[in-house]
């Protein structure tokens, strides 16, 4: 009889949008579980950078993460699409890098990825360690979503954090309307919607 205790986990929907020059070309949609502190956006981009769409030579590459928690009332919302940086836990610089392999292409004449290894490492203190650093929004995107949690939260879906549409809305909203706003504009235009449809 084992009686290791049981790992606590939680299940989130993860929806990656990958963008060339900032226009979507693919999507993929997942439900990951990840056990409790660990980092679900970390394991939704590992995830994401496994995926074939997440070509090198696809020009401008950039991959959008929302996630949902499968349960609605959790507390721990994680953040939404945006841009992240990773975060060295040991100093807090943003200067990480990751170790991977790389294959000659004789067809191109360059160097092509060929995978991406666990180990990384701060280039500020040293540190390193298989996937230590910690995911965080980047600046520039946190007041974005922030905005659009709290509207989110108005509206007590956290499904919406996957509506590509929603998240949108609420950006074009961002500086125009308040949180209550944009929740009631976005609940009248939903209605629109259906009546028309």
């Amino acid at each position: 009889m084992d009686n290791a205790p049981a790992c606590a986990a939680r299940t989130y929907q993860v929806c990656a949008q990958f963008l060339t020059d900032g226009a979507p070309f693919a999507s993929e949609h997942c439900v990951i579980t990840v056990a409790d502190g660990l980092d679900p956006f970390a394991i939704a981009q590992v995830r994401a950078d496994d995926s074939p769409y997440a070509n090198p030579h696809v020009p401008d590459l950039s991959i959008a993460i929302a996630l949902a928690p499968e349960e609605p009332d959790d507390p721990s919302l994680p953040p939404v699409s945006g841009a992240v940086r990773p975060i060295c836990p040991k100093c807090g610089s943003d200067d990480i890098v990751r170790d991977a392999c790389a294959r000659w292409s004789v067809e191109a004449q360059l160097w092509e990825l060929e995978g991406i290894y666990d180990c990384q490492t701060c280039n500020a203190c040293g540190a390193e360690g298989d996937e230590f650093a910690r995911w965080t929004l980047a600046p520039s995107t946190a007041r974005q979503d922030i905005f659009l949690w709290d509207v989110i939260s108005v509206l007590q879906s956290p499904v919406l954090a996957l509506d590509l549409p929603f998240q949108r809305f609420c950006l074009g909203a961002l500086d125009r309307m308040t949180v209550e706003q944009c929740a009631m504009a976005w609940h009248a235009d939903a209605r629109m919607r259906a009546a028309t449809a």
